[in-house]
């Protein structure tokens, strides 16, 4: 015989709810800078520790920071004249140009003047056959006529006709040397002409390339103007980065190396540690002032889109727990999962500390019910759910315990699977377990 226990159905509240990781990160942080190398005396903070202002956090050795500000100095200098000799003007040089344009203008006079020369002594030629031609015309003239006279019977004297042919031929070669000396000088003129003229094309070959060799130097000129611009400018942004860590370097001269809390704030992030050197890069962060802090957590997509902004969520961290309230759901990534946001109020520094493992507890609804069981008393067949209740029967044997079926319709089941709620109000108790499969009118045994 079956042995059972029995629950009666009572009224109850069914939760749909979950629990999931978190993380918890701070809104704002700021990096508190520190030089790199120079090596920490003292270190008084760790990681999640809360601050009052003025607490110390840390000393860094002064001598090690003394060196550093003066290798700091010494290094800005070195950039500050580097910047001064990016930033020069330098000039393109022209000279070769105007000493070009020069010899061209010189090489042009010179062939006017060549011209000018050689035109007086063509011209001068031209004069002297002018008048060796008139001459010769003359003499030849005069000749004629005494011949002429012989002819018609006047009878010259013969010196007179002598004379006349030597007055010919005197002039037929002085026409002659005219000639050729006026042949010699066009000569001479085309000569002097096109030598002038080579030096003249020659300047402007020379000329056009001073030109293209001084146009060269202007576009190399601006190329490297362009390139020592764009170093300057990181070379600038060098400086800065210099003239800021010096500023810092003497501030903490001046306090012999201590760093304290500036404000009421929480230690984010401590990658330090006491005799070691300081790292290079962001080593400690401290919360900024009124920041607050972010918890985040992921749910699948189903159960994320039951939330909307300003539902409840209550965070839990060691015996730390938090009430705070859903900001933003993000959508579903490739594997179907949201991340959900809450913000945490800012009250609650030292309760709940960033970068440490929480827990986010969601309940998604809360329904009161009339009639509610463990879900253990719910059974099924093909005819659908019901549960079994005990019935006494009088007997030849005695009082028996019988198993009755009573259907029942499911309204809800809690996200634990515990507990589930019925339409049915079902009078008595009804078998939540037994030792062994009890069938419909089987006899059962109960257990207290």
């Amino acid at each position: 015989m079956p042995r059972v226990k029995l629950q009666s159905p009572t009224s109850g509240v069914i939760l749909q709810q979950t629990t999931v990781p978190a993380s918890i990160t701070a809104r704002q942080g700021e990096d508190v800078p520190l030089p790199a190398d120079v090596t920490v005396e003292y270190l008084a903070v760790s990681k999640g520790q809360s601050l009052k202002k003025g607490d110390v956090i840390l000393q860094l050795d002064s001598e090690e920071l003394a060196d550093t500000l003066a290798a700091a100095k010494v290094q800005l200098s070195q950039q500050q004249a580097q910047y001064a000799s990016l930033t020069a003007s330098h000039p393109v040089d022209a000279s070769g140009v105007s000493g070009a344009q020069t010899a061209l203008t010189q090489a042009q006079q010179d062939y006017e003047r060549a011209a000018l020369r050689a035109q007086i002594a063509v011209d001068d030629a031209s004069v002297q056959q002018q008048k060796a031609q008139r001459e010769y015309d003359t003499a030849t003239q005069t000749l004629d006529t005494l011949q002429n006279q012989a002819q018609t019977m006047a009878t010259p004297e013969q010196a007179q006709v002598d004379q006349a042919q030597q007055q010919v031929d005197a002039a037929a070669a002085a026409l002659e040397a005219a000639e050729r000396a006026l042949r010699d000088a066009k000569l001479s003129q085309e000569d002097a002409l096109l030598s002038a003229q080579r030096t003249v094309d020659n300047a402007e070959t020379a000329l056009a390339q001073a030109g293209s060799s001084y146009d060269q130097a202007k576009q190399d000129a601006g190329l490297a103007v362009q390139s020592n611009s764009a170093d300057a400018a990181a070379l600038n942004l060098q400086i800065q980065d210099t003239e800021t860590q010096i500023v810092q370097l003497e501030q903490l001269l001046q306090t012999d190396g201590k760093v304290t809390a500036a404000y009421d704030t929480q230690v984010l992030l401590c990658n330090l540690q006491q005799g070691a050197p300081c790292p290079a890069g962001a080593a400690l962060q401290l919360s900024a002032p009124d920041t607050s802090l972010a918890a985040q957590f992921t749910l699948p997509e189903e159960e994320a889109g039951r939330l909307t902004a300003g539902h409840p969520v209550t965070i839990r961290q060691g015996q730390s727990n938090v009430q705070t309230t859903v900001q933003m759901v993000s959508p579903a990534d490739g594997d179907g999962n949201c991340q959900v946001t809450d913000e945490l109020p800012q009250n609650i520094a030292g309760s709940i500390v960033p970068d440490s493992a929480a827990q986010a507890e969601i309940t998604f609804s809360r329904n009161e019910y009339r009639v509610c069981l463990p879900t253990s008393a719910i059974r099924q067949d093909s005819s659908g759910n019901f549960v079994l209740t005990v019935q006494q029967r009088q007997s030849t044997f005695g009082i028996t315990n019988l198993a009755m079926r009573i259907p029942v319709t499911v309204v809800e089941t809690d996200s634990t699977g515990q507990y589930t709620a019925i339409e049915e109000v079902v009078e008595g108790p009804v078998i939540v377990s037994a030792d062994r499969a009890v069938r419909e009118g089987a006899a059962v045994r109960i257990e207290s």
